[in-house]
């Protein structure tokens, strides 16, 4: 896999919603949610849209080409964000998220902690939870090293790209992906550490850490303000672009974009929304671009 903001590029057929008024292209980590609930949004408005969430890179060549109208697009950290002619603002980001038991001393974690429990190093092998600073009866336990995503997950292609600088993930890191086991995991490994695209509601035995760059930084958790801010430093945007001039046609599926619902669908599709107040003031900056 490429760089981030590559990894979403792909080829797709393009399902059409009521005609083609209204073309959607971008990421294909979004397709498989939000191109039903574009097509209940257009049958609810009696809208024709047309939907190719199959990459951002060729979703982008297609807005700069005229063949799309909105795109939902990630970026390169080479690239630069569209700027006029165009419109872009983060709707949405894809987080990395460190779990560990609730039960655990440990509150929060530094760049250089979590590459070296999850980093592919020339050390002595396991980490010991008092090389994270935890004293008492844990800290001479290990530290065992989970992922609650897909090998292949854009969350370990950021966390490599981020924390390892590419460099390798750590070749015993084991991966859980189903609601089984990561029940198992929480009730059964006391010296567990997890990444994952988002904390598990549902299993109460589990919380998300802090994370700061330098080790003696600021820590923060991955709340949607501080995601939205830029504290929390484990997060990658999804944009919303489209061109300027284009605002008035676009505008009712801008404000869909950009409203509860919708919302929901990036939850669905392990993104975190940005803060229902940025919303609303995007939705406000798009009034008056409008005019």
């Amino acid at each position: 896999m490429g760089p981030i903001g590559y990894l979403v590029v792909g080829l797709g057929l393009m399902p059409v919603i009521a005609g083609a008024e209204i073309r959607v292209v971008g990421s294909d980590l979004l397709g498989v949610e939000l191109t039903p609930a574009l097509r209940e949004f257009a049958r609810r408005n009696d809208s024709a849209v047309t939907v190719a969430l199959s990459g951002s890179l060729s979703g982008w060549q297609d807005i700069q080409n005229g063949r799309a109208d909105i795109g939902l697009l990630s970026f390169s950290p080479h690239e630069s964000v569209p700027t006029a002619p165009y419109y872009a603002a983060a709707i949405a980001h894809h987080v990395v998220v460190v779990l560990a038991p609730d039960a655990s001393p440990l509150n929060q974690v530094s760049f250089d902690q979590l590459r070296e429990v999850f980093g592919q190093t020339d050390g002595s092998g396991w980490k010991r939870w008092s090389d994270l600073g935890v004293m008492g009866e844990p800290a001479g336990r290990n530290v065992i090293p989970h992922a609650l995503v897909r090998p292949d997950s854009i969350q370990l292609e950021l966390f490599r790209f981020e924390v390892l600088q590419s460099r390798p993930l750590n070749s015993g890191l084991k991966f859980d992906r189903t609601e089984a086991e990561m029940e198992r995991l929480w009730h059964n490994d006391a010296g567990a550490i997890a990444l994952a695209a988002q904390v598990p509601l549902e299993i109460k035995s589990v919380r998300a850490l802090s994370v700061s760059r330098e080790a003696k930084g600021m820590a923060f958790l991955p709340t949607a303000p501080a995601v939205y801010r830029g504290d929390y430093p484990l997060k990658w945007p999804v944009y919303v672009v489209f061109r300027r001039a284009e605002v008035s046609r676009l505008y009712p599926l801008l404000r869909y974009l950009l409203g509860e619902e919708a919302a929901q669908v990036y939850q669905r599709a392990e993104l975190l929304p940005i803060p229902v107040e940025a919303r609303r003031d995007l939705l406000f900056g798009l009034e008056r671009l409008e005019k």
